[in-house]
C-alpha cells in the first residue's frame, strides 16, 4: 500500500497495489480525515500513481491508456506504453482527463517510487492550475509539458527534457 496525507491534513489517499512489476498498479481511494470520515474510490483502474494538488482539493493520478487517438504531438508507435494523467476532486471523487501520453523514460523511471517523490517534489504547480510531466515527442526526444489541472487545455511543449518537476513554493 502507498499513502499520503494532502498538504492541508484534511485527507489522506491510498494505492493498494494488486501488482508491482514494472510499476505498482491498483485502487486508489481518498479518506477524509476527522469526524466526518468518507472514503471514496476512483472508478478508473488499475492506478499506478497519484499527486495531491498543494492545496489539498485535486489529486492527480495515472491509469495505463491505449495510445489510441494520441495527439499528434506525441510519438506513435506500437513499441512504447501509453498513459492518462487524470485529475480527481478530492471531495466529491469526480474525474476528468488531463493529457494522454507516452511517458519519457525520466518520467516512466519515477512511477515505482512516485510516494517517495511526493516528500520532495511535486508534478504540481504551487497555485494547484497547473501539473507537468515529460513525454516522448512525436520526433522520438523527451519534451517537458504543462497542462492546466483542469484538462480545459491541450498540453502545452516548454523545453526538452526527461524529467520536470514544480518548485514547492
Amino acid at each position: 500500500m502507498f499513502l499520503e496525507l494532502s498538504r492541508d491534513g484534511r485527507r489522506l489517499a491510498y494505492l493498494a497495489a494488486q501488482r508491482f512489476q514494472p510499476v505498482p498498479m491498483g485502487t486508489l481511494t481518498i479518506v477524509d480525515i476527522g469526524s466526518a470520515a468518507r472514503t471514496r474510490t476512483v472508478k478508473e483502474q488499475p492506478v499506478i500513481e497519484f499527486f495531491w494538488a498543494p492545496d489539498g482539493k485535486t489529486l492527480a493520478f495515472l491509469v495505463p491508456d491505449s495510445g489510441d487517438g494520441i495527439d499528434s504531438m506525441f510519438l506513435s508507435s506500437d513499441a512504447v506504453a501509453y498513459v492518462k494523467l487524470m485529475g480527481c476532486d478530492a471531495a466529491s471523487g469526480k474525474t476528468w482527463t488531463i493529457a494522454r501520453f507516452p511517458p519519457s523514460r525520466g518520467f516512466f523511471a519515477v512511477l515505482p517510487f512516485f510516494d517517495q517523490y511526493q516528500r520532495s517534489s511535486t508534478i504540481w504547480s504551487p497555485d494547484s492550475r497547473f501539473v507537468t510531466f515529460t513525454a516522448l515527442m512525436a520526433d522520438g526526444t523527451s519534451g517537458v509539458l504543462v497542462s492546466r489541472a483542469d484538462g480545459n487545455i491541450k498540453p502545452r511543449w516548454i523545453a526538452t527534457g526527461d524529467d520536470a518537476f514544480w518548485s514547492l513554493r
